[in-house]
């Protein structure tokens, strides 16, 4: 079986136990890139599951995750923001209605986290954006799956140039 990149198909060269080297692509390879007969690399994302407290990440963190990853944890922003609006909004109102200084403080502080889960938000979008071409208005069940669908259903033809035409066989 000879060793292949899985991003073009060429054979490559083992630089140490755990690197390889691809001339075509003029890069190192670890051996998770590193496939067999002309493979491809592997697209499927098993584990995407995302909470909350992955909003936490940091902007690197958050462009090292794959798009799947993303798309989900993009809906979680999204919901977090409005959570902090609408939290924002209750006091506001109660605040007029009550004339109690305390609400304007908890707006204040109500305020503060909105902008903090909308510039999340906008960081999540922009990576996505990025990677998709395009930031999704809205994510739903129905967006998902399609997308899941696509990433299931692509092409897994291994990356083989034929250097020799076929010759027709004439029937006897």
């Amino acid at each position: 079986m000879t060793k292949t990149c899985g991003y073009c198909g060429s054979e490559i060269e083992k630089i140490n136990d755990k690197q390889y080297y691809c001339e075509f692509c003029t890069m190192t390879l670890s051996e998770s890139s590193v496939k067999e007969n002309g493979e491809r690399v592997d697209l499927k994302v098993m584990q995407y599951e995302m909470s909350v407290s992955d909003l936490n990440k940091t902007t690197p963190e958050l462009m090292v995750l794959s798009t799947i990853e993303l798309l989900h944890l993009l809906t979680l922003a999204r919901s977090e923001r409005s959570k902090a609006y609408g939290l924002m909004n209750t006091f506001w109102k109660a605040q007029e209605v009550s004339e109690d200084e305390e609400y304007k403080k908890f707006e204040s502080e109500a305020g503060k986290e909105y902008q903090l889960a909308t510039k999340k938000v906008f960081v999540i979008e922009n990576i996505v954006g990025k990677r998709l071409g395009y930031i999704p208005q809205r994510i739903n069940k129905y967006f998902l799956a399609k997308y899941m669908n696509n990433i299931e259903n692509c092409n897994t033809n291994p990356m083989v140039i034929n250097k020799e035409r076929r010759r027709k066989v004439a029937a006897k």
